[in-house]
């Protein structure tokens, strides 16, 4: 399985580099080098089932040889140099400096002058959609009568006599062609003249194929993938951190340490390092459990992105997250960056657990009976009214701070009013029990507000929310229960977010009454919210991505399903 998830990877990083330009695949692999370790480990798997490695070819070409200025371009590890690079002088360029003999650089742009190569070689190379320009590339550092050698593989061609013609309008003439091998073709040109500037104008004449994903109609346009109407994403909110959470992501998968690099430079400290290996009790505390959480939610969707080579949104047809969770998923529907993100849930952890820090405060989690939400939600409601009746100056505050489902709310305010409140639901026969939840702030009531105020102000800082017209995918608001709609309406919800109940159960209802939703990936630390979906709506089927296998099975799945064509 792991050899199959590593394919899947591969797979996804040879389509990006074949089919985006030559500057656009250094400046990736520039900003993440380890995709192109990835890359080369997949592609060193892949050669090695071949009955010959065309680069091995070459190589015994040029031991019997006399001495040649060689540029080997697209060069991988640069065996070629390790094995030849006494007798030849060697230049290996390739888009990162995978050993020291390795020169980086976007190989339409090699640092070498005209006219001072009697070889270039492109070894399974011509990856970028403008290869035109390599071949020019070539041309231009090789001297009159200079070799060009391409080995590439077979499938990839799609008309031999058309892709040489095409050279030889760049300056070059076919020497010999190798066709024996039924893996790759070699051919062997020499170079009569400068390149045309009347030849070939395209820079992708489409005579080699890109590698294309079962979820690309043949003109390029994303097409959904299987079931994503029927499917939704979800994250957790606070409750759910625990200490080790993410670490197997961040060992496993690029995309992943990228997402907790990012959110360490943000936050200007090692949320990482506390969250992989740190104090329970200091991740507990709201300002640090609030960010990690998100971070971790993040890197799991970044991680199902990248192995499948596909958007969250070509997977999912709407994102939600609880409470805190919002955040993920407005991330996750390029609703906000990551970055600001980030720092709004950092501001909003720091002032909901300022705002009460001189109050004996409690949360409980409120298991019913078979009872009406309503008549559960008027007797809290009773109670905090009788509550002020007896001295409105007291300060007791209950309030239901989240509607998790038709059996679960959670109770919030300060100690002696929750306790009152619990009271009385299970007295009436309304609530079966409780469990006081470790929390370090009464999250979604009234004692909230400074901390409302505090968030607000922060969000007209930043003016964190995208223009509406790039967001890939509907979230639904904690407060409404329905979608965000304009920018204004994300930054005013999310400020009253804080004091405000979640209503998990009502927004739940929306995706399955309203849109069909029978398909929950549950998104993040912890099974939380997988489980609150499971209980509700106990026939639909709901993937729990809390970890790193639980994620490479599902890539796995949808990678069968993309070679399948859905």
């Amino acid at each position: 399985m792991q050899q199959k998830l590593k394919g899947a990877r591969f797979r996804w990083i040879n389509e990006a580099l074949y089919t985006t330009t030559g500057d656009k695949a250094f400046e990736m692999v520039q900003n993440d080098p380890r995709i192109f370790e990835e890359y080369h480990q997949g592609f060193s798997a892949q050669v090695e089932k071949w009955p010959v490695n065309p680069v091995d070819v070459f190589i015994k070409q040029l031991q019997q040889r006399d001495r040649l200025v060689v540029a080997d371009m697209g060069c991988g590890e640069a065996k070629l140099a390790a094995m030849v690079g006494n007798q030849h002088t060697v230049h290996s360029f390739d888009l990162v400096a995978y050993n020291d003999l390795i020169t980086p650089c976007n190989i339409a742009d090699v640092p070498l002058a005209d006219a001072t190569a009697d070889m270039v070689i492109f070894c399974l190379a011509l990856m970028g959609t403008d290869f035109i320009k390599f071949i020019r590339e070539a041309n231009r550092i090789l001297r009159q009568g200079g070799e060009l050698k391409i080995a590439e593989v077979v499938s990839r061609i799609t008309d031999v006599a058309a892709f040489v013609a095409e050279l030889e309008t760049q300056g070059f003439r076919l020497k010999h062609k190798d066709a024996t091998n039924k893996m790759f073709i070699m051919l062997d040109f020499i170079k009569v003249g400068p390149f045309s500037e009347d030849g070939s104008k395209s820079n992708n004449p489409e005579l080699l194929k890109p590698r294309q994903r079962a979820y690309a109609t043949s003109d390029g346009k994303r097409q959904p993938q299987l079931y994503r109407a029927q499917r939704a994403v979800i994250f957790p909110g606070q409750g759910s951190q625990f200490i080790g959470m993410g670490k197997d992501l961040s060992e496993r998968h690029i995309a992943a340490r990228q997402v907790f690099e990012e959110v360490d430079d943000v936050l200007g400290i090692k949320l990482s390092e506390m969250m992989f290996a740190g104090n329970p009790q200091e991740l507990m505390l709201t300002k640090n459990a609030q960010p990690a959480i998100v971070a971790v939610s993040v890197a799991g969707l970044r991680v199902l992105e990248h192995g499948t080579g596909m958007r969250a949104s070509d997977i999912y047809s709407f994102a939600m997250g609880h409470s805190v969770g919002e955040y993920s998923a407005l991330i996750a529907a390029n609703v906000i960056s990551l970055a600001d993100g980030i720092r709004l849930v950092r501001t909003r952890g720091e002032s909901m657990q300022d705002a009460v820090k001189e109050r004996d405060y409690a949360m409980s989690a409120c298991i019913l009976r078979k009872s009406r939400m309503e008549d559960v939600l008027a007797d809290v409601d009773r109670v905090q009214q009788e509550l002020t009746r007896e001295n409105s100056d007291s300060g007791e505050v209950v309030q239901v701070a989240n509607i998790n489902s038709s059996s679960q709310v959670v109770l919030s305010g300060t100690r002696h009013a929750v306790d009152r409140a619990l009271a009385s639901l299970q007295s009436k026969r309304l609530a079966m029990r409780a469990v006081n939840l470790p929390v370090s702030a009464p999250f979604h009531c009234s004692l909230m507000a400074p901390a409302k105020q505090t968030l607000a102000s922060r969000i007209a800082e930043l003016k964190p929310v995208r223009d509406p017209s790039v967001w890939t995918m509907p979230v639904i608001s904690n407060v409404t229960a329905e979608p965000h709609a304009t920018a204004e309406s994300v930054e005013t919800l999310l400020a009253e977010q804080v004091d405000r109940p979640v209503l998990w159960l009502q927004s739940m209802q929306f995706l399955k009454n309203g849109h069909a939703i029978s398909r929950w990936g549950a998104m993040g630390p912890g099974n939380v919210v997988g489980n609150l979906v499971g209980k509700e709506f106990a026939k639909d089927i709901v993937r729990r991505l809390s970890d790193a296998d639980a994620l490479d099975d599902f890539i796995a799945v949808l990678d069968r399903q993309m070679k399948r064509g859905f």
